[in-house]
């Protein structure tokens, strides 16, 4: 659900319908995290259904 609520907030920001690491880094330092270059890259990688480095919304 707060993934949910973050791609809306970078949606209106660039609305590609995607989260890149940069961005998901920034998200996750709004809530009070610091997840370094590598974790977010494995948790983009989680979810990241056609490969393209990126979480994607419809």
């Amino acid at each position: 659900m707060q993934l949910r609520k973050a791609s809306d907030d970078v949606r209106l920001n660039d609305n590609a319908g995607q989260i890149t690491t940069k961005e998901l880094g920034t998200v996750m330092r709004s809530l009070g995290q610091n997840p370094s270059e590598s974790e977010l890259q494995d948790m983009i990688n989680e979810v990241d259904a056609d490969n393209n480095g990126t979480i994607d919304f419809p």
